[in-house]
Parts: structure tokens; sequence; C-alpha cells
């Protein structure tokens, strides 16, 4: 009787062992399968430009919360905010983003990227389609040498008599200036331009928003540099002024 009894309890010790171990076993499992996909998905945060209609376009991603994303995209200076959802597609991923749709430009983006989100393709479609149309787009990732005044790349602000001009890491562009009169003195009120940048060489182009003072669709700036040698005889050159629209300007440290 005890040894049947022994072998009663011992049963039960080990059905309850057993019932134990198998979930933590299963959560372990599963776990790591996540963490492949939010390795990914943390790629997108970073800047984008793309052609969109003749000027061009930035998309900053800088927020994700598992496979939501947002972040904001700049077009000839106008500033709106995005946000939507990561899907996989393949080895591709797909991204839709939307504008909040309460400006008449705003719209949404169907974008598929890359598996390492270094270039996208894709669409934009507007709420307003009596007036707007759809556009296609190819993005490309900006790298971060792009955004620094070294090596001859403008990315930095720049101020001259009655007049500054700032380019934006993430595209934007603003001019301010005091228009000079015919008598050679200014006007007593400042203009502020908005617009979106694209360097080209040594020269900057920039697309203005429409609805300003400025009265002007888009401008040149022409990048001045100054070069320095190292005691090793390597010579490195960076943006030292800009001038354009009969203004120049030097760089702000």
């Amino acid at each position: 009787m005890k040894y049947a009894f022994c072998l009663l309890v011992a049963a039960s010790f080990l059905s309850q062992s057993c019932n134990t171990n198998t979930p933590a076993v299963q959560q372990t499992a599963a776990a790591p399968s996540t963490a492949p996909v939010m390795a990914a998905v943390n790629k997108v945060l970073g800047t984008y430009r793309a052609d969109f209609g003749g000027s061009p376009i930035y998309i900053t991603i800088n927020y994700t919360n598992g496979l939501q994303v947002a972040g904001f995209n700049v077009h000839k200076g106008l500033r709106r905010n995005l946000k939507g959802e990561l899907k996989e597609k393949g080895e591709d991923w797909e991204l839709q983003l939307k504008e909040p749709g309460d400006h008449e430009f705003d719209g949404a983006f169907t974008l598929v990227f890359d598996h390492d989100f270094t270039k996208a393709k894709g669409t934009w479609e507007p709420q307003n389609t009596k007036s707007l149309s759809k556009k296609s787009l190819a993005l490309e990732k900006i790298g971060q040498q792009e955004r620094t005044i070294a090596d001859g790349i403008v990315y930095e602000i720049y101020a001259g008599d009655k007049c500054d001009i700032s380019f934006e890491g993430d595209g934007s562009c603003e001019f301010n200036f005091y228009r000079m009169l015919p008598d050679s003195t200014f006007e007593s009120q400042m203009t502020t331009a908005r617009g979106t940048w694209k360097q080209q060489g040594e020269k900057v182009f920039v697309t203005w928003q429409n609805d300003q003072a400025f009265g002007k669709r888009d401008s040149q700036f022409d990048i001045k540099f100054y070069s320095d040698t190292a005691e090793d005889g390597t010579i490195s050159k960076a943006a030292n002024e800009v001038e354009g629209e009969g203004y120049l300007m030097g760089i702000v440290f």
C-alpha cells in the first residue's frame, strides 16, 4: 500500500512539473521572433528626399512605436505632420503615411521601402482631387554627410547686411531680408521667404512657397568656399559664403 501511495504522489509531482514548464518554454521560443522585426523598423528613422512634381520634397521619420511611425514632410517650405503604419511586404516594407487633412494640399503617401530602408518608391494621392493630381515618388535616404558644412556641403546659417538665410537638414530653408529701395536705403519691414532647398555642386536651388510677399517661385544661390591645408598636405574645403538675390552672406559660427 505504501509503495502504491508513493507512486501516486510521484506521478502527481511529475504532472505538475510538466504543466508548469510548458508555458515557459513557449514564451521563450516566441519572444525572439519580434526582435528582428523591431530592428528592421528602427532603420526607417531618418530623412528621405525625392522629386515631387519638379521640386524637392523631404520626408523625415523621427518616431516609431512598434509598427506605428510618425514624422513630417517639407515641400516648398510647407511642413506637414505625418503618421502611419508599416507592413511587411515580402522582403520589403510598405508604409502608409497620412497628412492631417486640414490643409488644401494634404494627402496620403503609399511607399514601399527596400529591406534596408535606403530607398523607396510609391505615390502621393491628394484629398483634393479636383485641382491636384496623383504623383509618383522615388525616395532616397540622405546620409549624415549631407547635413554638414565639411567637404563643401552647405548646411548652416549665413548672414549679411540686412539679411540671413538658413539651410536645414530636413530640407527647409528660410530667407530673411530687407528690400533695398531706389535711394539705396532699406524697407523698414523685414520680408521672410520659406522654401525647400537642394544642393547641386557649388549651387543651391531653392523652391519657395507661392503664398508669400517674396513673389518668386525659385532662386539660385552660389556657394563660395575656403580651403585649408593640413600639415600632411591634405587640402579640405568648406562652405564659407553664399550669394544670391543680390545679397552676400557669410557663415555664422
